[in-house]
């Protein structure tokens, strides 16, 4: 019987590892799930009347959703911080101002492109952001004459290397591994680097090897769409991306703190112009008193 529970567990947990690593299972979703399959094949009971019997909906349902409560609420306020670059358009204008920097040097797009979703990737991850930038992204690459698989290659490995500073992504290694923030803020600098390095070496080697090729083509655009995609977002608001890294890295702030301080400054950095606001709506009138009507 204990051999039949020791494959059963290998097994649960070599599938369980391989839909994480392909990314068909998200992490949060995998670990939960785990620990009940792999405590129903340890022969633990699902319900019992002792208060005092480890069961796996008091012990390991109850019990580990607090143990992960600062991975679950790092990973709430991740989303809503991406939704938030993402609303503001802060996510657009910083793939827009790495293709007018990069010009029309496909190598230069490329490895802009690159540092440029790192930088969103940092902040926010997950298949809706991967999708969103490379939405973005992979177009104007293929545009650039850079060929479909480095276009493909370079948001990847952006999202390889974005996922290491990914302060959510910081919270579960927190919560499972028991491991303080300030080791997990070292060592991704030591994975990082490494992966960095790589990372551009492939960009340059396949953006030589496949050459330039220009592709273009007619897409039509409803006055609507434009005045969507056109937002105008001040310069100092494209750091927004950064601040939870940098304040888990040098103030040593929690995460959760980390991303919601990140998600404040992105508002308070992303509004319009106060002057500008001023000369058009003329704001100062609201505060002008009423005559007092005499009786």
């Amino acid at each position: 019987m204990e051999t039949v529970q020791i494959i059963g567990i290998l097994l649960v947990f070599i599938v369980f590892v391989g839909l994480m690593m392909t990314r068909k299972l998200t992490t949060l979703l995998a670990l939960p799930m785990m620990a009940i399959l792999l405590a129903a094949i340890a022969g633990i009971p699902l319900l019992s009347d002792n208060p005092d019997t480890f069961t796996i909906t008091k012990g390991v349902l109850a019990g580990g959703a607090m143990k992960l409560s600062t991975a679950i609420a790092g990973l709430i306020f991740g989303a809503w911080f991406g939704q938030i670059l993402s609303k503001v358009g802060i996510t657009k204008t910083i793939i827009r101002k790495a293709a007018e920097l990069a010009g029309d040097k496909p190598l230069a797009i490329a490895i802009i492109f690159f540092l440029a979703a790192s930088v969103i990737f940092s902040a926010a991850n997950g298949l809706g952001m991967v999708i969103l930038v490379g939405t973005i992204a992979i177009p104007i690459m293929l545009t650039a004459g850079l060929k479909p698989f480095v276009s493909g290659l370079v948001v990847l490995l952006a999202n390889a290397v974005g996922v290491v500073f990914n302060v959510s992504t910081w919270a579960i290694y927190t919560d499972v591994l028991k491991v303080p923030t300030n080791t997990i803020a070292s060592y991704s600098l030591v994975c990082a680097v490494p992966l960095i390095v790589i990372a551009l070496i492939m960009i340059v080697y396949y953006t030589r090897k496949d050459g330039k090729v220009r592709r273009a083509w007619a897409m039509p655009l409803k006055p609507e769409f434009q005045a969507q995609d056109n937002k105008n977002v001040r310069a100092i608001a494209l750091i927004s991306p950064l601040v939870p890294v940098l304040l888990v890295f040098f103030l040593k702030v929690d995460i959760v703190s980390a991303v919601f301080m990140g998600a404040l400054v992105t508002l308070l950095l992303a509004t319009p112009n106060v002057h500008s606001m001023c000369c058009r709506v003329r704001w100062w009138k609201a505060f002008r008193m009423w005559p007092v009507r005499s009786v």
